[in-house]
């Protein structure tokens, strides 16, 4: 029975892992995302520092750095700089491809919506659905488009919910799986 329980011991530790990130995006998704901005900005801090270190050594050992770990050196002091003391900044990005997302389901929408006008003008008889489909798209990108910092917290709900979904999922097989083995 030990021996089952050290196998399935990773499983156990990403469905934990699943409904801790799950329950949090889901309830705080903003202060959540802020952190975890935050915590990525300060793990390429720390990359960055390793690549300064890592030219600086090849530079004494060799004569010469490489130039392509002195880019990733900066490019990694750059982004891990604006993440952990921006992030602010990095997270209006999100609600600017929000945006962006929301002009994009517009203009599908209406494409759809003057595709199924003429398709009717045509003599066709195209399904009701595509108008349906096309008359939410405009209307989702609108709504998206009136307020992107809520959109985007809305999607880091839904993906919130999605990891709970997926790490309930996982005990079932889990229990299935132990239970099975018994």
């Amino acid at each position: 029975m030990k021996k089952t329980w050290k196998a399935y011991l990773p499983l156990g530790l990403l469905i934990l892992f699943e409904l801790a990130v799950g329950i949090l995006l889901f309830i705080q998704p903003e202060e959540f995302t802020r952190a975890v901005v935050i915590g990525f900005g300060v793990l390429l801090l720390a990359a960055s520092a390793v690549s300064f270190v890592r030219y600086f050594s090849d530079r004494r050992a060799m004569g010469e750095g490489s130039v392509l770990t002195l880019f990733l050196a900066v490019f990694t002091l750059a982004l891990g700089g604006a993440c952990a003391f921006l992030p602010g900044w990095v997270l209006g990005l999100f609600a600017l491809a929000a945006a962006v997302y929301g002009v994009i389901l517009v203009v599908a929408g209406l494409f759809k919506l003057a595709a199924y006008i003429d398709r009717r003008q045509a003599g066709w008889h195209p399904s009701v659905l595509s108008l349906i489909g096309a008359v939410l798209s405009v209307a989702l990108g609108l709504l998206i488009l009136i307020n992107p910092f809520t959109a985007r917290d809305v999607v880091w709900q839904v993906a919130g919910v999605s990891l709970i979904v997926e790490a309930v999922f996982d005990t079932v097989g889990l229990v299935g799986s132990l239970v099975g083995k018994q």
